[in-house]
């Protein structure tokens, strides 16, 4: 089971897309999240 993780269904293995989504996923939500933290804690 563990062997079959960051694999395609079809067998192929790590793609471009795959690598750009787990970068940039996380960078959105952390932007996001920074974003709203300073506006939040700039009312106080």
């Amino acid at each position: 089971m563990m062997a079959s993780r960051g694999r395609r269904c079809d067998g192929g293995g790590i793609t471009w897309s795959w690598v750009v989504n787990v970068l940039v996923w996380p960078a959105i939500f952390a932007g996001g999240a920074i974003w709203r933290f300073r506006q939040d804690t700039a009312r106080v």
